[in-house]
């Protein structure tokens, strides 16, 4: 017969087999932990009973009945220790997560502190280890000197591994100096912490440490503020709107803001004035924000019609516009019916650090800055089948092109800027880069001082439209050398020998839209001839402007032909407000109206995402940059072909310059007679080609009659008929102005190379005090001379 006590051996371990294979209520399995604690309470007790006399043992009844109550209390008592620790645990979960995701979002603005901590807890701990320790303060001074300042310089120069790059290459370049400032006054405030004695006043020390790391850091603050995430549309059973959202799709994502969007579209943009049984699906986390896939109606709804209410969809879904980003499904083989949607929670990092260079086989790309959500970044494309080493030894002909571009944009969108980038990536490839400015090289005074040919304005100093016709005369001689030499080559193959020619025109309508004297059609009838031959002779134009009619690129059909050929690559439209957008090549309706302007932001129709938005990477100065690469030049045949034109480019662009200023003086001492008043550099009256033969030139004035436009256009048409128009002078009552003061023509002379300047830059350029610029600034003014906008003093006449 089994004893009691195998029996209850027996029940209790098909209890537990029950117990786990199947899982009881809550309530039945707390009374199973009750009646475990009970058996370990009663055999600790029996144990104790066995060293008592046998009169005073006590029953298992009795034990059980007496400790009964004990166990339900430790076993109430556990369950409140696991509750408290379930609850700290998840609590602590989540703080640890609320923590790192401030901390990630806010690296940028912590930056500063992680370079400036480690200076802070060396000085901190070696003042510990002298004042409370036993180290000795001058050796530790010096050991700390030295180690931190080569640490420093190490880590600058050098880094530490794939993690941690060298500073050099990751701070952008406007914020060096005080980075570097910043690691020597660490080194030198970790350097003498260990000499202070451990008084209240070190804490002073440390204060003093913080106020400069954060003096340091304001500039770069001021740059990158913090980023406030999101706010996810709310939908709960009754929306704000009192109706009660449809019900709610099965989609195979996890919670979180990705499931919150996929409602929200459920709710406000799967409505008949929407886009009616479309879908939200496969919610996905990307490194800038989130994205979906789009699930249309098939043969009722398509990724364009969807675009098109982009600005409804971000107002149903409760996100700015501008973070909103709907293009087409880039998976192989998506329809027209599938889409992506984007939303940015932040924009990738913009500084410019140097010129990225991309090679494709034998495409080569010239990277302009990221696209707003992080996937890739959009190019310049300059060459095409351009030949390795190994093929040009092996005897293949060349057969590549280069290709030029068109940039739009309203004032202060970027497009400057633009162009500089695009100039510095060209010349670390070995492109000769020519640059014309027709407002005298004010758009980008780095471009006019580092171009391989800079040309200030339209006119030259001697002749009307001189610097426009030397760059079509080069362009043209250029392209006759190189035809010549690779009649047998089907293309172009850029190389030091024969490098690539790129003409970057700024305010191309300016250019385009004038008469040639030479031909007595349009400049933009003169490059769209050339245009047909350029590319395959490795020259390009890379053009900008402001505004885009049909007379941008020139009068008449053959405008099309210059357009469609700028155009055929390369196109950035940038924030612009205007109209007549469908005449740029590729425009699909980009949103370009709402891009912020100052920021470098754009859309290439052309590229290989047209309908995602890019940011210029950006640099506030680019002349260093460029001033630091080599020059590059044309072969010899080229520069003998061009002739004086090119051989004398740089003495003609200082003799332009010297000539504006020479008529800046003959303004400011005129006397206000019609018949001596001063003319504009390169728009003399009378040329070889107009009635009268050129005039006397005298330090910037011309002693011929003054003619009204219409009375220049009658001798004009004079001169074609054969027959004499005797032009009368229109009198010219002009006030006399008094002859400016040596100061004063100083003041002149900068205004002319600064182009415009507040007066406090003005003060800084001539070292003088800001009240000193601006009395002569006044001066100035009654002469009419100068003028001012918006906090800009400018030159009236230049």
């Amino acid at each position: 017969m089994p004893t009691k006590m195998a029996k209850s051996a027996a029940v209790d371990a098909a209890r537990d087999e029950l117990t786990e294979a199947f899982p009881e209520p809550a309530e039945l399995a707390r009374d199973v932990r009750r009646e475990a604690r009970l058996a370990e309470l009663v055999a600790a007790e029996q144990r104790r009973d066995r060293k008592k006399p046998p009169q005073e043992r006590r029953t298992e009844k009795q034990l059980r009945a007496a400790l009964w109550n004990q166990a339900k209390k430790d076993v109430r008592n556990a369950d409140i220790k696991r509750w408290i620790a379930s609850k700290a645990r998840a609590a602590a979960i989540t703080v640890a997560a609320d923590v790192g995701s401030a901390a990630h979002r806010n690296r940028n603005q912590l930056a500063p502190f992680m370079i400036a901590a480690p200076f802070g807890v060396v000085g901190l701990v070696a003042n510990l280890a002298v004042t409370q320790g036993t180290a000795q303060a001058i050796p530790a001074a010096a050991v700390i000197g030295l180690v931190l300042g080569c640490a420093a310089a190490w880590l600058w120069h050098k880094g530490a591994g794939t993690r941690l790059p060298a500073l050099s290459r990751r701070v952008p370049g406007r914020y060096r100096a005080k980075v570097q400032a910043g690691l020597g006054a660490g080194c030198a405030w970790a350097t003498v912490m260990p000499l202070l004695p451990w008084t209240p006043y070190l804490w002073g020390m440390a204060l003093a440490w913080l106020g400069a790391t954060c003096w340091l850091s304001l500039e770069w603050w001021r740059e990158h503020d913090h980023p406030i995430p999101l706010q996810a549309s709310t939908t709960s059973d009754r929306s704000q709107d009192g109706k009660t959202p449809p019900p709610k799709r099965s989609r195979s994502v996890d919670g979180g803001y990705g499931q919150e969007v996929i409602d929200a579209w459920a709710a406000y943009v799967d409505t008949d004035k929407l886009l009616r049984g479309s879908t939200l699906t496969h919610a996905e986390q990307i490194e800038f924000g989130w994205q979906w896939r789009i699930n249309l109606v098939r043969g009722a709804q398509t990724v364009e019609q969807a675009r098109g209410l982009r600005g409804k969809i971000a107002a149903a879904l409760n996100v700015p516009v501008d973070r909103l980003f709907l293009d087409k499904d880039p998976r192989e083989g998506a329809t027209e019916t599938s889409g992506r949607l984007q939303i940015l929670t932040e924009t990738p990092a913009n500084h410019y650090d140097g010129p990225r260079i991309v090679r494709d086989g034998g495409d080569v790309y010239v990277e302009i800055g990221a696209y707003t959500d992080g996937e890739g970044c959009e190019r310049y494309h300059l060459f095409s089948d351009q030949l390795s080493a190994e093929d040009l030894a092996a005897g293949d002909k060349p057969r590549g092109s280069i290709f030029g571009g068109y940039a739009l944009g309203t004032k202060g969108s970027g497009k400057s800027r633009l162009l500089e980038l695009l100039a510095d990536g060209l010349r670390e490839i070995g492109v000769v880069v020519a640059y014309l400015d027709p407002q005298n090289g004010k758009s980008s005074p780095a471009l006019m001082a580092e171009a391989d040919m800079p040309l200030a304005g339209l006119h030259g100093n001697e002749r009307i439209y001189g610097n426009v016709r030397d760059l079509l005369h080069t362009i043209r001689a250029v392209c006759e050398v190189r035809e010549a030499v690779g009649a047998d080559a089907p293309g172009f193959q850029h190389c030091p020998e024969t490098p690539g020619f790129v003409a970057i025109i700024d305010e191309c309508h300016e250019v385009f839209q004038a008469t040639n004297p030479d031909t007595g059609q349009t400049f933009g009838a003169d490059f769209a001839e050339l245009d047909r031959k350029m590319r395959k002779n490795g020259v390009a134009l890379l053009t900008a402007s402001q505004s885009i009619t049909q007379d941008t690129f020139g009068a008449g059909n053959i405008a099309a032909v210059l357009r469609d050929g700028l155009c055929q690559e390369n196109v950035f439209i940038l924030a612009y407000s205007g109209k007549n957008l469908t005449l740029v090549p590729g425009y699909d309706g980009q949103d370009v109206a709402t891009l912020p302007l100052n920021r470098g932001y754009g859309y290439n129709p052309k590229g290989q995402r047209p309908h995602t938005r890019f940011q210029a990477r950006y640099t506030p100065d680019y002349q260093p940059l460029l001033a630091a690469k080599p020059r590059p030049d044309l072969e010899p045949l080229a520069r003998k072909w061009i002739g004086p034109v090119w051989a004398n480019r740089f003495e003609t662009a200082h003799a332009n310059l010297e000539a504006s200023r020479a008529f800046l003086r003959a303004v400011a001492t005129w006397d206000g007679d019609p018949r001596t008043r001063p003319v504009p550099p390169g728009l003399r009256q009378a040329e070889d080609s107009e009635v009268g033969g050129p005039p006397r030139r005298v330090g910037g004035t011309s002693t011929t009659t003054v003619l009204s436009p219409s009375q220049q256009r009658a001798a004009r048409a004079a001169q074609e008929n054969h027959t004499v128009a005797e032009p009368v002078s229109e009198p010219i009552s002009e006030p006399a102005r008094p002859q400016p003061t040596a100061a004063q023509q100083r003041v002149l002379d900068a205004l002319l190379e600064l182009g415009a300047s507040t007066s406090q830059g003005l003060a800084d350029h001539l070292r003088v005090s800001r009240q000193a610029a601006e009395k002569h600034l006044k001066a100035l003014i009654a002469m009419g001379v100068v003028d001012r906008h918006d906090g800009q003093w400018t030159l009236v006449n230049s």
